[in-house]
C-alpha cells in the first residue's frame, strides 16, 4: 500500500485524479506494485469539482453515489476500500449489479 499511496500522493500533486483506483488496477514486479489503467483519468489543473460518473461502483466515494460533485479526494475513498479488501478478502460493501 505504500507505493500505491505514495502514487496517488505523486499524481494528486500534479492535479491527476485516477478516478479508478482497484485491485485490478495495481500491478507488481520485483516488489514494487504500481498503479496502472489510466482510462479514466483527469488532469484538474484548475482544481475545479468534477461530476461525470466513472470508475467502479464497489469503489465509488460517496460523493459519486449521490451523484454530487467530487475532487481527488475520491481517490483516497478509492485506497480505504482497497486497504480493507486487501486486509479481509471482501469489499467493505456489497453492491447489487443489475
Amino acid at each position: 500500500m505504500k507505493n500505491v499511496c505514495c502514487a496517488v500522493a505523486e499524481m494528486h500533486k500534479h492535479n491527476i485524479i485516477h478516478r479508478d483506483i482497484k485491485l485490478e488496477n495495481i500491478v507488481s514486479s520485483f516488489g514494487v506494485h504500481k498503479i496502472c489503467d489510466f482510462g479514466w483519468s483527469v488532469h484538474n489543473k484548475n482544481g475545479k469539482k468534477r461530476h461525470t460518473i466513472c470508475g467502479t461502483p464497489v469503489y465509488f466515494a460517496p460523493e459519486l453515489i449521490t451523484k454530487g460533485a467530487y475532487s481527488k479526494k475520491m481517490d483516497l475513498w478509492a485506497l480505504g476500500i482497497l486497504t480493507f479488501e486487501l486486509l479481509t478478502g471482501d469489499p467493505p460493501f456489497s453492491i447489487e449489479y443489475p
